[in-house]
């Protein structure tokens, strides 16, 4: 019974059913603030959007026009398309839901970020019928669904808002903090080695006295003490003991490498970790490529459906994210490479022609609208 006492039983709690009609806000600005104690995280959701959204093309119909409309965007006023997504994204990995509105002038978009924390999902059997912005003062604005840029990150089942990725790391960033503070208080107190003082003397009187003699001494540079040899038979200076169990940085690298792991995230990308080999750094490397690759097509596709769908309906173009931009001068180098080869093929003339062209468009010596 006694050993039972001292056993906490953690049992999983089970979620509710989403109500067949609510209202949904999300909670951007409490996890948005636990992220900023913790620089490590800030450091992850940056690195997932800058690898989601640095490189990109429009491909279909219409590609070249949807390229000029995403150049074109400006956002909150200073704006452009990729700081844009960037920022939409890590809003949507914090909070769940990030929002902007659609700002139509003729057959062009611009979208608007919106506080996602003053917009309310209007739901009804798990579809959102409307949107709820808050103005600050007076009455809300409502807006319908194809008004608002919407995207739901880790949406689930019925609920057609999204999940915050930072919500499941509550307790890892509330043990983090507290680690950090404790390391904080024990590395002070442990790196101006504090002294230890044997006396011999049980007068409580004379040993206030003694020390009081110490601390007023140690506040004024040079000075000196001095003390009866046979009231003090030793001093010692205590230390942070080396390889100590209650070491916290021990307990600190434990938490690190969960919340790493809990967003797919390899040490090596942050510039701190090690592998043993290429072949060990790329299977590390292997979570992190999904999770890119797979928040790519879900950016492209709300792009497509919520923006270009919008502008050309049934005839919209596509908009592909690469994992990495490819620098400049190796592009120029494997498309005039390119060049050589298909220029030496032996091929219809017209096609070859078509082709040539396309690389040196490619390669940038050509404007692309020749």
């Amino acid at each position: 019974e006694e050993a039972n006492a001292m056993t906490t039983i953690v049992r999983p709690t089970a979620t509710e059913a989403p109500q067949n009609e609510y209202d949904y806000t999300t909670s951007y600005h409490k996890w948005d603030g636990m992220c900023r104690q913790v620089p490590i995280l800030e450091s992850i959701l940056n690195g997932i959007a800058d690898a989601v959204v640095a490189s990109w093309q429009t491909v279909g119909p219409h590609e070249k026009a949807a390229a000029k409309m995403l150049d074109g965007m400006r956002g909150s006023g200073k704006q452009h398309f990729e700081q844009l997504m960037k920022s939409q994204l890590i809003v949507s990995m914090k909070g769940g839901d990030s929002y902007a509105k659609k700002v139509r002038t003729g057959d062009l978009i611009d979208l608007v970020p919106l506080d996602s924390d003053a917009v309310k999902q209007n739901i009804d059997q798990g579809v959102i019928i409307s949107y709820e912005v808050d103005q600050g003062e007076g009455a809300s604005k409502k807006y319908k669904p194809e008004e608002i840029f919407h995207l739901p990150f880790n949406q689930e089942g019925a609920r057609p808002h999204g999940r915050s990725l930072i919500e499941p790391l509550n307790d890892l960033i509330i043990d983090w903090l507290q680690v950090m503070d404790a390391q904080a208080k024990l590395y002070e107190f442990y790196s101006n080695a504090v002294p230890l003082f044997y006396l011999n003397t049980s007068d409580t009187t004379e040993m206030t006295t003694i020390m009081d003699a110490y601390a007023s001494a140690i506040r004024v540079k040079g000075a000196a003490i001095g003390i009866p040899a046979e009231t003090v038979t030793k001093v010692e200076k205590v230390g942070f003991p080396q390889g100590s169990l209650q070491d916290p940085a021990k307990f600190e690298k434990l938490i690190v490498d969960h919340l790493l792991r809990a967003c797919r995230y390899p040490d090596q990308a942050l510039g701190v970790g090690t592998a043993n080999s290429e072949e060990t750094a790329r299977t590390q490397f292997m979570g992190l490529r999904q999770l890119i690759r797979w928040l790519q097509k879900w950016l492209g596709a709300n792009i497509r459906t919520q923006v270009f769908e919008d502008v050309w309906e049934g005839k919209s173009p596509k908009i592909k994210f690469s994992y990495a931009s490819e620098a400049q001068e190796e592009r120029f180098n494997r498309m005039m490479s390119a060049f050589q080869q298909v220029n030496a093929a032996q091929l219809d003339e017209n096609l070859k022609k078509l082709l040539l062209i396309k690389l040196l468009k490619d390669a940038g010596v050509i404007e692309d609208d020749i």
